[in-house]
């Protein structure tokens, strides 16, 4: 029996994300944050390391990103993200090369790095620091796929 049209459709869509465009990901994200946009992007400038104590103060985690387009957004997501946007975002595993900062974890996802004008795909999370009368959000991106 040959699946219809429709049926073929609701097989791939995954509950609670909204598909916002028909650019492919290659990389599974069925796990998709519900405060997350899945998103294109590109830095524009690597910002300084940060004057703490952790992984930031020796690598560069924080970069300035335009949001070129927002492909998904997590069930729960009630920003105003949009493609056009500008944001400081911090890259958790940082912009260089995971197996270059952390070359014991061979188990970590392999990501090659990010330089300027470099174009990504990747979830970036939205949050109000813990613990902050703060009124706007900080953005995060774990992992990304670099692309072309």
């Amino acid at each position: 029996m040959t699946p219809t049209e429709e049926q073929k459709g609701s097989s791939s869509k995954k509950p609670g994300i909204t598909l916002l465009s028909n650019v492919p990901a290659e990389v599974n994200y069925h796990d998709l944050n519900p405060e997350g946009s899945l998103v294109i992007g590109s830095v524009l400038k690597i910002l300084e390391k940060q004057q703490d104590e952790t992984i930031c103060a020796l690598h560069f985690c924080t970069a300035s990103v335009l949001i070129e387009e927002v492909l998904q957004r997590g069930r729960s997501y009630q920003g105003f993200l949009r493609g056009g946007d500008t944001l400081k975002v911090n890259f958790t595993l940082t912009l260089e090369p995971t197996l270059k900062v952390f070359p014991d974890q061979q188990n970590m996802e392999n990501l090659p790095g990010l330089n300027v004008s470099d174009r990504f795909r990747a979830e970036v999370v939205s949050s109000l620091p813990l613990g902050s009368n703060r009124r706007y959000k900080e953005h995060s991106i774990r992992f990304y796929e670099k692309i072309h």
